[in-house]
């Protein structure tokens, strides 16, 4: 089930022209806020920089223009000490002055001038010692006009700015002016009303701030951007203070050990960056509902002539074919429309031919049918004469070893019935001898000897009937098995000791030893027949293959329990080994490395098809060259009704 929800082409192109406009902007936008933002940041600072300077300028201008109206004071007072020197000095205060105060040489001051008017207090003031005063120490040690920082007025107790010029005459004068009139002097010389103002003294405290906040009390000597401003350090260019983020410039007055920091608000702070962006997205808005209103007008234009060729190719897959084909004023739809019908034409066409083929096709189907079934039958002729000759060269091959057999055992028989034929022929010469002298005077000697020849002839004779008749019985017992294909429990190292005397004749014309090593207390129920033409098999393939160019030669034979249910037998030799190819396809049949030797290539491979199908076992050959080879067989206690195993499952190469 599809999660994709679906849209009509119309809403669809809506959309994408509004997402079009709104990316769009957003990203133009985004770029110009960005230039906009660097460059009024930048213009802030170059702003504030330019305004601490002139700020500076400007006050140290203002407090020049105080030093000389003071100079003045002084040189009227010096030039008439006698006239009325307190309405003189409350004349001068009163243009911009808090306090003038007259100081002896002796550091006792003479008159003082307060902007309350308290005549009594001023007259209270007369006589106090002021050489303690360190702006009159300092103006008296500089020997110059000296202004002071923020201080307590240690006269009148208020919070001011003091200058204290030394006279001639050895006496001086010291004005004090409030604060707020440096205020004042920023707020004048202000281009720009969000920007301020702090002046500050040499200790770090604030004596004037346009702002209006209350910062007179604070010290701000912690600050980056104060302590850069007084070292001549590089300095910032922001500044937070108060949870706000502000653009700042420092100018050090070196006249007045004072400096004067301009700020301007950065960021959205800055009233004139929040008009920009409000216009900027006061912009975007109306040309996002503008684009929104003109998209449905301009995806019409192109909905319609998609429109139409949906229909045409609706007709065209309904099997009919349209009678007009419009065309319109863009190219590309127009040259959807010729392919549409270049189409449509190219359908039409193959659907003649079509016709034209299908009712051929039942025929030659019918022909092609009928021809089919005939190769089928011969190939099931050919598979079953190949099925029969291969039935029939299996059983030629085992009549053929059973025929080696039989001659190997009559070889074998000839020996002991030899032996026996001789010792009676020896008691017969010995009888007739004995009978011929019967009538003569036989003495204990004579007839002493005559009965150790007979105990002696009858005793060979007697060992090698046995002998011949456990040959005989090995013969049928095996003979039986493998005509018979009889199922019954076995000693396994009785069965094998039977199969190794039928090979004694092969193994006494070659020089390989045949060595078993079974325990005589495995058992098992299944096909001795079958298994001893197996072992036969398997030995008489590693005598004829396995030590060409050899001596001498070994093949071994164990067995032993894997578990309850089955029985493992290797059957090992130190021969020669098998290369990868030869390994690969050793059990196939009609594979022989003895070509035109008399091998048939069917050995391994009755060896491989007995063990699965009958046995219900796996043959396992392990191989490399100069290290001999190994086959493992490995079958149930118990076998399986014969043919229940398929063939050739369980064969393994390595």
């Amino acid at each position: 089930m599809s999660l994709v929800r679906e849209l009509r082409l119309r809403t669809s192109v809506v959309l994408l022209q509004f997402s079009t406009i709104i990316i769009t902007l957003a990203v133009v936008g985004t770029a110009l806020l960005t230039y906009v933002i660097t460059e009024f940041s930048r213009d802030n600072l170059l702003y504030a920089t330019r305004a601490s300077e002139t700020m500076a300028k400007r006050v140290e201008d203002f407090l020049e223009s105080l030093t000389l109206d003071v100079l003045l004071i002084g040189k009227h007072y010096e030039t008439h000490p006698t006239a009325d020197i307190s309405t003189f000095l409350e004349a001068a205060r009163r243009k911009r002055f808090s306090a003038i105060f007259i100081v002896g040489s002796d550091d006792i001051l003479k008159v003082a001038s307060l902007s309350s008017g308290n005549k009594a207090r001023e007259a209270e003031l007369g006589g106090v010692d002021l050489s303690s005063y360190p702006l009159l120490s300092d103006a008296r040690a500089a020997s110059r006009p000296t202004w002071s920082g923020k201080h307590i007025s240690a006269i009148t107790g208020d919070v001011t700015v003091g200058l204290a010029v030394p006279l001639t005459s050895g006496e001086a004068v010291i004005v004090e002016f409030p604060l707020k009139t440096i205020v004042e002097v920023g707020n004048v010389f202000r281009e720009k009303g969000h920007l301020d103002y702090w002046v500050i003294d040499s200790k770090g405290e604030v004596v004037a701030d346009t702002s209006g906040v209350r910062t007179q009390l604070m010290n701000l000597s912690s600050l980056e951007i104060v302590q850069a401003g007084f070292t001549g350090a590089e300095q910032p260019t922001l500044m937070n203070f108060r949870g706000q983020n502000y653009t700042v410039s420092a100018t050090y007055s070196e006249q007045l050990g004072w400096l004067f920091v301009g700020r301007v608000p950065a960021g959205l702070a800055n009233p004139d960056l929040r008009e920009i962006l409000y216009t900027v997205l006061a912009f975007a808005l109306g040309t996002a509902v503008f684009g929104l209103l003109l998209a449905p007008i301009w995806a019409r234009r192109i909905t319609k002539p998609v429109g139409t060729l949906t229909e045409l190719a609706s007709q065209i897959t309904a099997g009919q074919r349209p009678v007009r084909w419009p065309r319109g004023a863009i190219r590309e739809f127009n040259t959807l429309i010729d392919d549409l019908k270049a189409m449509s034409d190219a359908i039409s066409k193959r659907e003649v031919e079509l016709r034209d083929l299908n009712e051929g096709l039942e025929s030659r189907v019918e022909e092609r049918t009928r021809e089919l079934i005939r190769i089928n039958d011969d190939l099931k002729t050919a598979m079953d004469e190949i099925q029969q000759a291969r039935d029939g060269l299996i059983q030629s091959e085992k009549t053929a070893a059973l025929g080696r057999m039989v001659a190997g055992i009559s070889h074998e028989l000839n020996t002991p019935l030899g032996n026996g034929r001789m010792a009676v022929s020896t008691l017969a010469a010995r009888l007739e001898t004995f009978r011929e002298r019967v009538n003569d005077p036989v003495d204990k000697k004579d007839l002493d000897k005559f009965l150790e020849t007979v105990g002696m002839s009858v005793e060979i004779a007697e060992n090698n009937l046995v002998r011949a008749g456990n040959l005989v019985r090995s013969f049928k017992e095996i003979s039986a098995d493998r005509t018979a294909s009889r199922r019954r429990k076995v000693i396994l190292k009785e069965l094998l000791d039977e199969v190794t005397l039928t090979l004694t004749p092969t193994l006494k014309r070659s020089p390989v030893t045949l060595e078993v090593d079974v325990p005589g207390t495995i058992w098992v129920d299944s096909y001795p027949g079958e298994l001893g033409q197996v072992i036969t098999n398997l030995v008489e393939n590693a005598i004829v293959h396995a030590f060409h160019g050899r001596e001498s030669g070994r093949i071994a034979i164990t067995a032993g329990h894997t578990s309850e249910d089955f029985v493992t037998i290797d059957l090992s030799d130190d021969g020669n080994g098998m290369t990868p190819d030869v390994i690969r396809k050793a059990f196939d049949p009609f594979f022989t490395t003895a070509l035109g030797k008399g091998g048939t290539g069917l050995g391994l491979y009755i060896v491989h098809r007995t063990v699965e199908t009958v046995l219900g076992g796996t043959v396992t050959l392990k191989s490399k060259v100069g290290k001999g080879t190994v086959f493992q067989l490995k079958i149930p206690v118990q076998a399986p009704e014969a043919g229940n195993t398929p063939f050739g499952e369980n064969m393994k190469v390595t």
